[in-house]
This record gives C-alpha cells, sequence and structure tokens, in this order.
C-alpha cells in the first residue's frame, strides 16, 4: 500500500485526529496540499494531505472537524477526488466554500508554516470564526512511518544555460528594493536568483530553501539540507532573523509564520520582485526553451506513430514508461517536469489521472490522452496530445477535437496591445465549444520555467488572469474537454510571448504533429488549415 495508509485506515486516523482535536480545543483543522514552500511539488515526508486523505491531485485543502471531513479541489480534480478520498465530502475549492463549512464560533486550527499571510488574511475577515495557529501540526503526530528527509546536495547551474550571472540578478533585485531586506521564500525564485539547483524534490529542480537578501551586499540561505557552500553564500538560521532590525518585504505567499519571525521588523506585504524577474526569459532561455522543443519533438513523433500502430501491445503504464526511455536519449535530459498522464478512454476524462503498475489499462479503442514533459539543462517542457486508437466510429468525438484544436490555433495566432491580460484572449481558445455549449473547468495556459518548475506565475491564460503578458514569458496552450465517464481530450502546445510591431503575439515552441482520424476538415478555415499542415499528422 501506499505510505498514506500503510499502517492505518483512514476512517481510523479521522477518529484518532477528532480526538486530538477535541483535546486542544480545537472544533477543526485546516490541512493544505502544500508544505512550507508553497509549491506543487513537495517531499514525501511532507505530504500530509495525501496521507490523511488519499488524495494525490497538486492542489486542495482539506477540513477536519469534529462532525465531518472535507475535501476542497478545483476542477480538475473534481473526478479524481471522488475516488480517492471516500470518506471525505469534495468541495470546490476557495475561501467561501472553506467558510461555508464552519458553523458559528467555532475554532480552527492551521499550521502557520504551510498556510500563506494572504489565506489566513482572508480567512480571518469572517468574524464567526476563529482562526487559531498551531505550531504542532497534528497531522506529524499521528504520522506513522513517515518517510525520512533525504538531505541532498545544492548544484551550480551553469551561466551557458542560465544567460545572467547571480550576481547581476541580485543587483537587478536590489535596485528595486525599498526595504532593508527581502525574504524569499519561494524555491524556484531562490533557485533562479543564484542560478542553483538541486534534486530536492520529485519533477522540479528547484532547491528547498529560503533567501534573505539585503538592500546591500550577498544573500544568506535557510534550508534543513545539506549545504557545503556555493557562490560563497552563506547560511542563516530562523534564531538569527530575530536579530535583523529595519523594514523587510513580505510576499503575500509567503508562510503565515513569517509574520511571528519577523514582527520586530516593519513588515511590508508586496508582491515578490524575483517572481516576475524570473518570468521574463533572457536570450539564452529563450534559446534554450526552444533548442529543446525541437530536440524533444523528433522522439514525440516517433512515440505517437509507436502507440498508434501498436497500441494493442501497450497499457497505460507501459505506454508511459516507453516515453520516458525515448526521452531520456535526449541531449540534456534530467528527467519528467511532472508525472506523466497516460489515459485511455473515460480515465482521460480524470484531468490529472496518472497510471501506475498497481493501476493500470491495457490500451484499446477510443480516445488516448497522453500529457508529458521534461527537464532538460536548457528548459522545461510540456505537451499534450490526444490520439485516435483504432477507427473512430463516434462522429462527436471529431467535432469535439476539431473544436480544441481551432481554438488552440486562434490563440497561437493571436495579436493584442501591449498590457494585456491572459483574461482577454482565454475566450479564443474556449470559442468553438461553446458554441457547442461545451467547455472546461481549468485555465488555458499557465506559465513554465527555465529548468523550473512546469507551472509558473505570475502569467497565465485563464478567465481570472490579471496579469499583463509581457515579451520574453513562456506559456502553455491547451483547452480541452471531459465527459465523466466517457472520455478526455486535450491538446497542449508551448507558447513564447513575442513582439508583433508595437504589439504582442505567440511563437509556438512545440513541433509534434496533431492525429489526422480526428480532424473536421469541414470544420477548418485557410488560417487552421495552414497551421496543421506545418505540423504534419500522426
Amino acid at each position: 500500500m501506499d505510505h498514506h495508509a500503510s499502517t492505518l485506515i483512514i476512517g481510523d486516523m479521522l477518529h484518532i485526529f477528532r480526538n486530538i482535536l477535541k483535546d486542544r480545543g480545537l472544533d477543526g483543522f485546516l490541512i493544505p496540499k502544500n508544505d512550507r514552500f508553497m509549491q506543487e511539488s513537495t517531499s514525501p515526508c511532507e505530504e500530509r494531505l495525501k496521507y490523511m486523505t488519499g488524495f494525490s491531485g497538486s492542489a486542495g485543502m482539506a477540513l477536519i472537524t469534529q462532525e465531518n471531513a472535507y475535501l476542497f479541489v478545483d476542477g480538475r480534480y473534481t473526478i479524481a477526488a471522488k475516488q480517492e478520498a471516500p470518506h471525505y465530502h469534495i468541495q470546490d475549492l476557495s475561501i467561501q466554500s472553506i467558510i461555508d463549512c464552519i458553523h458559528d464560533g467555532a475554532i480552527i486550527g492551521f499550521d502557520p508554516w504551510v498556510h500563506t499571510i494572504d489565506q489566513i488574511e482572508k480567512l480571518s475577515k469572517y468574524t464567526h470564526v476563529h482562526i487559531h495557529a498551531v505550531q504542532d501540526n497534528p497531522v506529524d503526530i499521528i504520522w506513522r512511518n513517515r518517510p525520512v528527509m533525504e538531505s541532498l546536495p545544492f548544484l551550480d547551474h551553469s551561466i551557458h544555460y542560465a544567460g545572467e550571472d547571480f550576481k547581476n540578478k541580485i543587483e537587478r533585485v536590489q535596485q528595486l528594493m525599498n526595504t532593508d531586506f527581502l525574504f524569499i521564500t519561494h524555491p524556484d525564485c531562490v533557485s533562479w536568483l543564484l542560478n542553483i539547483r538541486s534534486n530536492h524534490v520529485p519533477y522540479s529542480p528547484i532547491v528547498q530553501s529560503f533567501a534573505l537578501l539585503p538592500k546591500e551586499g550577498m544573500p544568506l540561505l535557510m534550508t534543513k539540507h545539506y549545504y557545503e557552500g556555493i557562490k560563497d553564500i552563506q547560511l542563516v538560521h530562523e534564531n538569527d532573523l530575530k536579530n535583523l532590525t529595519g523594514s523587510i518585504s513580505l510576499s503575500p505567499s509567503a508562510p503565515h509564520q513569517c509574520l511571528d519571525i519577523f514582527k520586530h521588523m516593519d513588515i511590508q506585504i508586496k508582491p515578490d520582485i524575483v517572481t516576475q524577474l524570473k518570468s521574463i526569459k533572457n536570450s539564452v532561455e529563450l534559446k534554450g526553451a526552444t533548442s529543446c522543443h525541437q530536440r524533444e519533438g523528433d522522439i514525440l513523433k516517433d512515440f505517437l506513430r509507436i502507440i498508434k500502430k501498436d497500441y494493442k501491445h501497450y497499457t497505460e503504464w507501459s505506454a508511459s514508461e516507453l516515453l520516458s526511455k525515448m526521452r531520456g536519449t535526449i541531449d540534456l535530459y534530467q528527467g519528467p517536469s511532472f508525472e506523466t498522464i497516460s489515459a485511455i478512454n473515460d480515465n482521460g476524462a480524470i484531468i490529472h489521472y496518472r497510471p501506475s503498475k498497481n493501476h493500470d489499462r491495457p490500451l484499446c479503442d477510443g480516445l488516448y490522452l497522453i500529457d508529458s514533459g521534461g527537464q532538460y539543462l536548457d528548459g522545461t517542457t510540456d505537451v499534450t496530445r490526444t490520439l485516435a486508437l483504432g477507427e473512430v466510429t463516434n462522429p462527436f468525438h471529431k467535432t469535439v477535437y476539431t473544436a480544441i484544436l481551432k481554438g488552440m490555433i486562434d490563440l497561437s495566432y493571436a495579436i493584442f496591445p501591449k498590457g494585456t491580460t491572459g483574461s482577454y484572449i482565454d475566450i479564443l481558445a474556449r470559442r468553438y465549444l461553446f458554441e457547442l455549449g461545451l467547455d472546461y473547468p481549468h485555465g488555458t495556459g499557465h506559465g513554465v520555467g527555465s529548468y523550473l518548475n512546469v507551472h509558473e506565475g505570475p502569467q497565465s491564460v485563464s478567465k481570472y488572469s490579471n496579469v499583463p503578458l509581457e515579451e520574453g514569458m513562456l506559456l502553455s496552450n491547451e483547452p480541452g474537454y471531459y465527459k465523466e465517464g466517457d472520455f478526455g481530450i486535450r491538446i497542449e502546445n508551448m507558447m513564447r510571448v513575442v513582439a508583433k510591431g508595437e504589439f504582442l503575439g505567440f511563437e509556438t515552441l512545440t513541433k509534434v504533429p496533431f492525429d489526422r482520424d480526428l480532424i473536421d476538415d469541414n470544420l477548418l478555415s485557410t488560417d487552421h488549415c495552414q497551421f496543421i499542415n506545418e505540423y504534419g499528422y500522426v
């Protein structure tokens, strides 16, 4: 069994957990997916939400009260959560949904290290609920056979791939600072700023470390991992932070515990400077992004042709293993950028479905969705294709696939003024689905790092994005449609934001063909045909 259920079944854990809450005078407790670094990728020893619920998704929150257990997830995980967490009531992931599940006067505990300043501030606005910080997380108390964190070294990331010396990055950040210190709590920001990487967590080479950056001088690292010194950067311990004086800048997404650590200082809450700088890639990073997608394209073409032809010889798991093996032959490959989604038919409707050796299905006639990515020293990739295996017998599949493909192409061709946010162009990808009365429950595009996180902010293309797109940003373009219990279709390319005269537009980086059997030519315009022909067919 998985570690989250190795010694106690979840029903028994809930009983024990509620007794601990009762002893502490708590009516409930919040358990988020993330650890103190607020990233999608976490160490196995920090997977508290998975341990308590069985839910394996990358985003979610549990609320355990004396009467009920709730699991809050976004639209990507609704189906998976119902399957993985049967002891929990599945709810929409939002502050309002959480509040609606708490009775008046309730005292709700939270671990201030794994909740952000912004989260707790929003919850605290509801005066009928009392939010109480708990220093020793009760999940840790009942977690038997908890994995031990492996202490791993920090690695230098060559300027050959980073494109800018770390000292120059530090100076750029310091020029934008208007406080005495900046406390950087996002590991991808620390990794980018100092040109360092690691194997601290699966799928992303981020270092699990905070960084304290003074207005002048070199930063200090705060980490639990093995550190023997790199780039003449020294360590700082939590107790040392209490001796600081002056003003300090914290991100709204920093751990709430930081408010206590720096309570003796002038705290200013403002967006992280480094996040914005990191999102705009330099010429070397953009060249690397283009190159790794080109190298990967040839391998993915071969993989899709193998599956299309010989699918009856594969399962979801063995197909994903084949792709992993083929990617391993690509120059500069370091590993996958996330756990591969390999899904046949109704499993494709589970947006982040992942097969395993013990949870697998043979490939068969129908629709096969494969969403995968790679980490390369010169970039990070993320690509999705949907294939028809066998004869296409349902015309609705072709209609939906073509609508999704057209929407993706229209977004690829978009030209827009500077200052445009992703929310203004999101409709381009959904337009043809809307005409069919259909939609998808996720954003259209996310930012992507440069040999960093495959999901990167602040930029995105979604109904709610409020960040202006800028030249040099990288984004995915991935509309889809999911019919529960039947099938899922998604097509995903990677794009870079480029100048189009005084305006902006996109250049597509992904070089992977589409499935000819799923395209209805009668629904295509000349522009659509031109785009598709440049890619070719499986």
